[in-house]
């Protein structure tokens, strides 16, 4: 894949070296079937076929210490580029052969290239507006210190609007409580995501927005936490539950998913990532990414996996399999974004036995629970491969690691 500057549009290496993330394939071609073809020219003739002037290249890197992430880590100080595929890599005398009239040729000056790096699992979107628009505190910071930002938040915020904000440690799920968010919030939903993004903590403005009480049906495949002399919700719930505040608390704006989903590539590109899969999608993403790249502001490459969660569905696996039939959410494939991906749940976290495991939990007799029974999951992924699509399993617990 390519290599981008820190800047919002790709350079002229990134353009050059758009197709390929990494550089082994394309030089144990140029290194192999030179040799398989002179063998079957000296088989067919005694006289050795000359060999033919090499074709000039559109690109040239030289002068400098480039690393190939082939076998041996090889670094080598130049490669040749033809239409979007390494022609050439080695020596500067090797490379310089490709050089003709019309190829731009680029002096390295000892400097180090690379080929991109590829995240394979990655929320875009989701840390782009945890960095824009969420209240921010760290994981490692005590209970009291995380309440005080989530405090300071509260002040920026008229009555009634939402306060989203990131991130607690979710060993701590079982000692929260509402109330405690209740003091320094009163009047506004407080919503505050763990650092698995498998659990949320609100208060009680939350819960009532959400239309959550102590008869609150727990939804299949989540938890809603309770008092246990009460049986009022703590404003702790966990996987599916979750989806009963995601569902009331308001969407992001476009303006706002675009505008995140630009900074987290350019955060990215500046650590050498140019590609990512992301670890799920729905429309509103893919319409912010579709648009950076009509503008040509979209700084990277772009596998997008669409959700098949069964526990955060509103319809079951049969129903849900439908919107992979056809193009009509997805839309076609691009240069820069493939939408061609499917995202399996095949359980959640280990809080709460939402992960199965071959052996019981300590804390309870149960060996937890998946997400999705083996044979809608054998289903799911028989149809989304027959479909051309490629597929991600979440998969924690070690039985649903077997399952998947």
């Amino acid at each position: 894949m390519s290599l981008r500057q820190r800047t919002s549009r790709p350079t002229a290496f990134s353009k050059a070296c758009s197709v390929l993330h990494g550089m082994i394939r394309p030089r144990l071609r140029l290194a192999l079937l030179p040799l398989a073809a002179s063998v079957l020219s000296g088989a067919a003739s005694a006289q050795p076929r000359q060999p033919e002037p090499a074709a000039f290249a559109d690109t040239v890197f030289v002068n400098g210490r480039i690393f190939t992430a082939d076998t041996f880590s090889s670094i080598v100080e130049a490669v040749a580029i033809d239409d979007g595929r390494f022609v050439t890599v080695g020596s500067n005398e090797a490379v310089r052969r490709r050089v003709g009239p019309k190829t731009t040729v680029y002096d390295l000056k000892g400097g180090m290239a690379m080929p991109g790096i590829t995240d394979m699992h990655v929320h875009p979107v989701r840390g782009g507006l945890a960095e824009l628009t969420y209240c921010k505190f760290s994981d490692q910071l005590e209970l009291t210190r995380a309440l005080d930002a989530v405090r300071k938040c509260v002040k920026d915020k008229k009555p009634g609007e939402w306060v989203e904000g990131a991130q607690w440690d979710t060993g701590l799920a079982l000692s929260l409580d509402k109330a405690a968010l209740d003091q320094i919030a009163p009047k506004n939903p407080v919503y505050l995501h763990d650092n698995t993004n498998h659990v949320i903590w609100v208060n009680s403005a939350a819960l009532a927005a959400a239309g959550i009480d102590k008869s609150t049906p727990e939804p299949a495949g989540g938890r809603i936490l309770r008092d246990p002399k009460t049986g009022e919700p703590t404003g702790v719930l966990m996987e599916s539950a979750m989806a009963l505040v995601f569902n009331a608390k308001p969407k992001p704006r476009n303006g706002d998913i675009e505008r995140a989903a630009a900074w987290i590539f350019r955060k990215l590109n500046a650590y050498g990532v140019t590609s990512i899969q992301t670890g799920q999608a729905d429309a509103a993403d893919l319409a912010a990414f579709r648009k950076l790249e009509a503008e040509g502001r979209l700084t990277i490459r772009l596998k997008t996996n669409w959700d098949f969660n069964t526990p955060l569905a509103p319809v079951g696996p049969e129903k849900m399999l439908e919107r992979f039939d056809t193009r009509a959410e997805r839309g076609p494939v691009t240069d820069l974004i493939n939408p061609d991906g499917g995202k399996i749940y095949a359980d959640g976290i280990p809080i709460g036995a939402a992960s199965p495991y071959l052996e019981p939990y300590a804390f309870a007799h149960t060996f937890g629970r998946p997400a999705i029974d083996q044979a809608s999951l054998n289903t799911a992924v028989m149809q989304m491969d027959g479909l051309g699509l490629s597929i991600m399993i979440h998969a924690m617990g070690d039985a649903a690691v077997r399952m998947s």
